[in-house]
């Protein structure tokens, strides 16, 4: 694939394992990324990216900063194990959490309950309609998506609370009254919900309240 005549692809090297016929798994990492860096992968189709000894909290903030999704972490005597987690490799997510309007849901296969909730936000105060911002259909116990599903229905809507069209089958739309708390990794492009996970209802907040953030 290619734009302009240069390639879309590139070759990322973040460990290496064998040199020739020399298996370097069970050398220390720290050996392994000199042997990398001694390879001198930079051009333009690969390259070995940067790595930071120590400092993980500055690290982990200066991530925060520049909203991204987390940092990986690293023990520099860590082996490479195939096919298995290792504890000594960490992937630090930087979760975010903010709460979102419930205008609607969608149904799995238990038909007493839900598959996901539609949410929402409204652009300011006052404002008549939501903006949709994706679904969520993790952090819930069975009790608890047939609870709500009850306490849904009875706030259920022939018309559509959110501005524009959503972008899942068969949608049941209800009255925007309540209110969740959702944690995320980030919103896309397109106003979207990444990988997010319902913390709980907040019966506290009013639903008016929940203004989108820029």
């Amino acid at each position: 694939m290619t734009a302009g005549g240069q390639s879309l692809v590139r070759f990322v090297a973040f460990d290496l394992l064998h040199v020739g016929r020399t298996a370097l798994i069970t050398r220390p990492y720290h050996e392994r990324r000199a042997r990398l860096l001694a390879l001198g992968l930079d051009a333009p189709h690969w390259t070995t990216p940067g790595h930071r000894e120590g400092g993980g909290r500055a690290l982990l903030a200066a991530a925060r900063r520049h909203d991204l999704e987390g940092v990986i972490a690293k023990r520099s005597d860590s082996l490479y194990l195939p096919g298995r987690r290792s504890p000594q490799w960490l992937k630090i997510k930087l979760v975010k959490r903010e709460e979102f309007v419930v205008g609607g849901y969608t149904i799995g296969k238990d038909t007493e309950a839900f598959a996901g909730l539609l949410l929402g936000t409204y652009d300011r105060r006052g404002a008549a309609t939501l903006r949709y911002a994706g679904m969520v259909g993790t952090g819930f116990t069975v009790a608890q998506r047939r609870d709500l599903r009850r306490s849904l229905d009875r706030q259920r809507s022939a018309k559509s609370p959110f501005a524009g069209p959503v972008a899942r089958p068969h949608p049941i739309f209800v009255q925007p009254t309540l209110v969740v708390e959702v944690a995320y990794a980030e919103i896309t492009q397109d106003g979207v919900l990444r990988h997010p996970s319902c913390q709980g209802v907040r019966a506290d907040k009013d639903p008016s309240e929940v203004i989108r953030t820029p």
